[in-house]
């Protein structure tokens, strides 16, 4: 009798937990591209579902001495977005005026990974694969709220101009932190944000895992793991999208040297995500290889 008094209290309990209204069941589909059976059903799933259709425009702001500065990365009706990405050196994002052309909205930023428009506001999502990594995520309501430099300027000191504090940090806050600073954070690489519902979600990784999460304002809610180890997006193409659903491609090696063992891990594969929906084939290889000390030639 004790026994069937506490099943039935278990039952009870678990009839009144209620699911939270604004949590979102996503339907994730995962091919390991290891396994032929795998690989096989994930092209067919690319074949069944993708139409690719994206055409990469070159294009850059201007030369100097022969040598283009600043690259096409992103336009709409209103703007061509142009970016210098020197890695953990810096870089910035250019918006260029279709209607005025030498007027230039000036943004300091990291590699650009995705510049997305939503009505007239946009989305800027930079991430730098160094040392920990590093993200940023930012909100602009208009392009035309970024300090403005004329396209003649950019080739001269006009940042010494500007702000005659020669302080780097100064004019480093100035120019980075414009507009609404929605994420800015060390040790996670964000891959891609994309909104569903009303709410925005990320796909990122924080070491060693890479994760899907609800972005709130300035913290990320881990909602589930997409895969148990750390991926980085390929950041050649911004904003791919192919027949609807959002595509980045992975391709990447890292290598180190530990006590004499050459540790590489090499991963390949693509994620597709549209709605509620999110499909990932992923191939992540480990190689270890023991290697020469450099001493090894002294005689003993």
């Amino acid at each position: 009798m004790k026994n069937y008094l506490l099943l039935l209290s278990f039952i009870l309990l678990a009839c009144n937990v209620s699911k939270d209204p604004s949590s979102t069941d996503f339907t994730i589909l995962k091919f390991d591209l290891s396994e032929t059976k795998d690989s096989l059903s994930f092209v067919k799933w690319q074949d069944e579902n993708l139409l690719k259709v994206l055409e990469i425009q070159v294009d850059t702001l201007f030369t100097i001495d022969s040598i283009p500065i600043g690259h096409l990365v992103y336009s709409d009706r209103d703007y061509k977005v142009y970016a210098n990405c020197f890695g953990e050196f810096g870089g910035s994002l250019m918006f260029q005026d279709r209607k005025n052309k030498d007027s230039i909205y000036y943004l300091e930023s990291v590699c650009p990974l995705q510049i997305e428009r939503r009505n007239c506001t946009y989305f800027i999502v930079s991430s730098l694969p160094h040392v920990d990594g590093f993200s940023k995520i930012i909100l602009l309501d208009s392009p035309k709220n970024l300090i403005l430099v004329p396209k003649d300027s950019l080739a001269k000191n006009w940042k010494g101009i500007m702000f005659p504090d020669p302080n780097p940090q100064v004019m480093y806050s100035a120019t980075a932190n414009q507009g609404k600073v929605l994420l800015d954070t060390n040790g996670i690489l964000v891959n891609l944000l994309f909104d569903y519902d009303g709410k925005n979600y990320l796909v990122y990784s924080d070491y060693p895992y890479t994760l899907l999460g609800r972005l709130n304002y300035q913290s990320i809610e881990v909602l589930d793991t997409l895969l148990d180890f750390s991926i980085r997006r390929d950041i050649e193409v911004l904003n791919d999208q192919i027949n609807g659903f959002k595509h980045f491609h992975i391709d990447y090696k890292n290598t180190s040297i530990i006590r004499n063992i050459k540790e590489e891990k090499i991963g390949k594969g693509d994620i597709y995500i549209q709605d509620d929906k999110i499909v990932l084939g992923f191939n992540n290889e480990k190689r270890s290889t023991p290697v020469e000390p450099k001493n090894s030639w002294r005689k003993k």
